[in-house]
């Protein structure tokens, strides 16, 4: 399998994964915007949906370098020079992950140049665990 497939594959894992989280929290701003100006409800829902898909990245990635759907792909984030990563690169990199999945914005530039652009910004890639 290349590993643009199993790219592909581990970003539906996550995603995947992360669908009961954000599905609860749109049925509880559901509940709570007749109580709330919908506009801001609205804003505030996807500004959560943002630090979700931020934290889980950050944070997994911080423990050992993949996600669940990456660890279940055998893959793994790496520095582009040096093959370590820091954790300033994982925040670049996470900071940019929900923008780079709006509208599957990240699946582009993943075919065609193996990177997202958090990746290309932060000098990270991801390779296949040896």
């Amino acid at each position: 399998m290349s590993i643009t497939l199993r790219r592909l594959t581990g970003g539906i894992i996550d995603h995947v994964i992360l669908t009961l989280p954000i599905i609860t929290i749109v049925m509880i701003s559901g509940h709570l915007t007749n109580q709330v100006n919908s506009a801001w409800q609205s804003f505030y829902t996807i500004a959560l949906i943002f630090i979700i898909y931020f934290l889980y990245g950050l944070y997994l990635e911080n423990k050992d370098s993949q996600t669940i759907g990456k660890k279940a792909m055998k893959l793994q984030v790496v520095d582009s020079r040096t093959g370590s990563i820091s954790a300033k690169q994982l925040f670049i990199r996470n900071i940019f992950r929900p923008i780079d999945y709006v509208a599957g914005w990240g699946v582009i530039p993943i075919i065609l140049f193996r990177k997202r652009l958090g990746e290309f910004i932060s000098k990270t890639e991801v390779k296949k665990v040896q």
